[in-house]
């Protein structure tokens, strides 16, 4: 299974952006999305992670709508990649890839060793060798990446380019 769009419609007030969007995407693979500016590429990514909630038509990851998933469920399915990650705090890049197992941990507890373990799964996946911590900021994309990789059981991730 996958990731698939069926007849995705979505405006801003009196303003249509997607009309009858149709795709799908199946698991493991890679897809680019390119067009010009304000053709809808970032409202489609919002809709799909569940930040716009007011379109019409089935976003759906693996047969489930994901209109129907709370929060955390929502977390484990779909992973968001930035482009551009500006952060205030020098985190390591086992930090960041530590963040990306937040949807398997209850309340405000702090990561444990099956979330420690997730991470390194990932980062040896992304080829990032080492604790995270000494390495240089170079990595930190590959890093972010891996975090989403540490999510689980994910259907689709994004990588959008805001420029």
């Amino acid at each position: 299974m996958g990731l698939i769009v069926e007849n995705l419609t979505f405006g801003y007030r009196c303003f249509p952006v997607l009309k009858g969007v149709d795709f799908s995407v199946e698991m493991g693979n890679l897809v680019c999305m390119l067009g010009k500016n304000g053709a809808g590429k970032s409202t489609l990514f919002r809709c799909v992670l569940g930040l716009l909630k007011g379109y019409h038509g089935k976003i759906m990851a693996d047969g489930v709508d994901l209109r129907t998933l709370k929060e955390k469920e929502l977390a484990r399915k779909i992973a968001y990649i930035p482009q551009n990650h500006d952060q205030a705090f020098a985190f390591s890049v086992l930090d960041m890839v530590m963040m990306g197992t937040t949807s398997s941990i209850q309340g405000l507890k702090s990561p444990g060793r099956e979330q420690r373990e997730a991470a390194f799964d990932a980062l040896k996946t992304m080829r990032i060798g080492g604790d995270g911590g000494a390495l240089i900021r170079a990595f930190k994309r590959r890093g972010t990446a891996a975090g989403a990789d540490s999510q689980g059981d994910r259907t689709a991730g994004w990588n959008s380019y805001y420029g």
